[in-house]
Parts: structure tokens; C-alpha cells; sequence
């Protein structure tokens, strides 16, 4: 199993775009952009680059958030219908009618 799961995953992204927003707003103050647009700016940098250069990471956090919404879905949907006995759950699993 995969150490770097769920809350990990959003931490080290978390992490990369703060320091990527750090570069960033480092350059425009350095260019004596101070201002609301600058951090706007930076931002916008920040995301985008880490989109960019973290695509893996993307990929499976929203992966990972598709597959709880549907787990999620299943759980609601499986609790407006009656308890399935243990003959009918093996009856499935091994291809019974």
C-alpha cells in the first residue's frame, strides 16, 4: 500500500505551492510589485505551475476524492435497502443466480 495517501498527498501539495507562492511573490516584491494584483499574481503562478509540474500528484488526490464520493454513494444507497444474508452475498461472489 501506498505510504502517501490521502491527507499526505494533500499536505505535500499543500507544501509545493506554498513554496512555489513564496518564489513567486519573492519575485514581484523584488520588481516593486507590493500589491493586492501582485499577490493575486502570485497565486495564480503558484497554482499553475504546480499543475504543471505535479500532475502525478493531481492525478491521484482527485482520483483518490472520486473514488470517496463513490464509496460514499454506495454506502447511502446500500442503507435504503435490506440487509443481504451471507448465502446471497457467497451466491453472488461465486456466480450463483
Amino acid at each position: 500500500m501506498n505510504p502517501l495517501t490521502g491527507a499526505n498527498r494533500l499536505c505535500i501539495l499543500a507544501y509545493i505551492v506554498s513554496h512555489i507562492f513564496d518564489e513567486c511573490m519573492a519575485k514581484h516584491m523584488a520588481r516593486g510589485e507590493a500589491n493586492g494584483g501582485a499577490l493575486k499574481q502570485a497565486v495564480k503562478e503558484a497554482l499553475n505551475e504546480a499543475f504543471l509540474e505535479q500532475r502525478e500528484l493531481l492525478r491521484d488526490l482527485f482520483a483518490e476524492a472520486i473514488e470517496d464520493l463513490a464509496l460514499g454513494e454506495a454506502i447511502r444507497e446500500g442503507r435504503k435497502t435490506k440487509a443481504a444474508t451471507r448465502k446471497e452475498v457467497f451466491g453472488v461472489l461465486e456466480g450463483k443466480p
